[in-house]
């Protein structure tokens, strides 16, 4: 569900983006609005094998990624894939990635927040944390 304003916006889904029509649109509406992530799940659908995205989960993904290269930067998918890799605990990787993603996300306080977790010495990022929580409980009581 959306507001008009941003089917005046954005339009009808491309018929172009044939099997990942959704991904698209979705991509475009990021674009021009402000997207925020709702955690709590709103409908659940059923999974089968008859459904098109079993049947041709390898072209959805071919198609996805040519979907992803036109609308998402390399900026953008470095970040993604660091964050992802920083959640694994594959701290190398994910160094690698936070500098690469850094001069599009200069910005970004969760990038310099991960870099100093990686490069700070790991008995001041438990006392950053502990104090963290210490806050937190403090003025959210």
């Amino acid at each position: 569900m959306y507001r008009r304003i941003v089917y005046e916006k954005i339009g009808d889904y491309n018929p172009d983006a044939r099997l990942a029509e959704d991904y698209e649109y979705w991509l475009r509406v990021r674009s021009k609005f402000r997207m925020k992530k709702i955690s709590k799940c709103l409908y659940y659908y059923r999974v089968h094998s008859d459904q098109l995205a079993t049947q041709h989960s390898s072209e959805i993904e071919a198609i996805a990624n040519q979907i992803r290269d036109k609308y998402i930067s390399v900026f953008e998918k470095n970040y993604a894939y660091a964050r992802s890799g920083f959640l694994k605990r594959d701290y190398k990787e994910a160094k690698e990635l936070l500098w690469q993603c850094l001069p599009g996300n200069i910005l970004n306080l969760d990038v310099w927040r991960m870099l100093a977790i990686l490069y700070l010495d790991p008995v001041i990022v438990k006392m950053i944390r502990r104090l963290k929580l210490f806050l937190r409980r403090e003025f959210n009581a």
